[in-house]
């Protein structure tokens, strides 16, 4: 920013000067929220797969950020439901129910003609 022309707008000074609060939030979500400060291995490799994988996380966590719901998925583990009602238990139970029997004078008699 010390190089920059006297004629740079106001606008790309103060664009600049986010840019490095979220460089610096970046950085503090890395070591702290994924991880990047828990490496304690002692190869060049090993840390290379280290920083390697957190920043993987951290662009994957960036991206569900700024795109929220990616092709919404129903809650596997939906609310509690509302109790069922009356009516609800007792279509539930009605195959316990016995129906009743036909009565005798009711036989299927075919009326004559």
């Amino acid at each position: 920013m010390t190089d920059l022309p006297a004629t740079t707008p106001v606008a790309d000074l103060v664009r600049w000067a986010k840019m490095r609060w979220r460089i610096e939030h970046d950085y503090r979500e890395l070591k702290h929220g994924l991880g990047l400060d828990h490496f304690e291995g002692r190869t060049w490799r090993g840390w290379h797969h280290h920083v390697t994988l957190v920043t993987a996380a951290q662009a994957f966590l960036t991206l569900r950020r700024l795109d929220p719901k990616p092709g919404c998925r129903p809650d596997p583990l939906p609310g509690p439901r509302r109790p069922p009602g009356p009516a609800e238990v007792l279509d539930r139970h009605r195959h316990h129910l016995r129906t009743p029997l036909p009565s005798p004078r009711s036989s299927h008699r075919q009326p004559r003609t």
